[in-house]
């Protein structure tokens, strides 16, 4: 019988534990690189909850406090509030037409200047946040558009309750974040 000799390593010995450490990195960078995206996607959620959150809290807070007696509905994106104390505030839901894409989407370089749909209240515009957009050529111009866009508006007085749904929409997290406020006009 043959004694092998154990003073160095085989070019097979080599080739496997490269192999290992080749799979190794790999599995770890597709872990590193899901992290990543795993954490774009919660700050675009930490983004959009808070706009949610602070826009609703305003309105909210004047429904409640001032306490609404009156609400006039102008049009399918604005609505006049008349309150007890005798204030007024008006809504405004600020949608524009730039995020309606194309079939056939051209990316492009140096858009022109363009704003993210927005909400007015009471005079104070709150723009939707910029949680992704892509540059891409309308009409043979190059336009920035934004992936959170404003969806279906609906604003309605049935029954003596007020009620406003704003959909908020992201290719990535559906309208799960929309705007949704319901309140009883000239409650006592």
């Amino acid at each position: 019988m043959r004694k092998i000799d154990n003073k160095g390593m085989t070019t097979i010995e080599l080739l496997i534990t490269f192999v290992i450490v080749v799979i190794i990195v790999v599995s770890m960078y597709a872990s590193v690189s899901n992290m990543k995206d795993k954490q774009t996607k919660e700050s675009y959620k930490e983004s959009l909850i808070t706009y949610k959150d602070l826009l609703t809290r305003d309105i909210q807070s004047d429904l409640i406090m001032k306490q609404v007696i009156s609400v006039n509905i102008v049009d399918d994106h604005t609505v006049d509030l008349t309150f007890k104390d005798g204030s007024n505030n008006r809504i405004v839901i600020n949608k524009s037409s730039n995020n309606t894409l194309p079939e056939e989407v051209t990316p492009c370089s140096n858009p022109g200047s363009s704003t993210p749909d927005s909400i007015t209240y009471g005079g104070v515009a709150f723009p939707l946040p910029d949680i992704g957009s892509d540059n891409i050529e309308i009409g043979g111009t190059c336009k920035k558009v934004y992936s959170l866009t404003i969806g279906d508006v609906n604003i309605s007085t049935d029954n003596g309750v007020f009620h406003l749904y704003v959909e908020l929409t992201h290719p990535d997290l559906g309208n799960k974040y929309s705007i949704n406020i319901v309140c009883p006009i000239d409650y006592n």
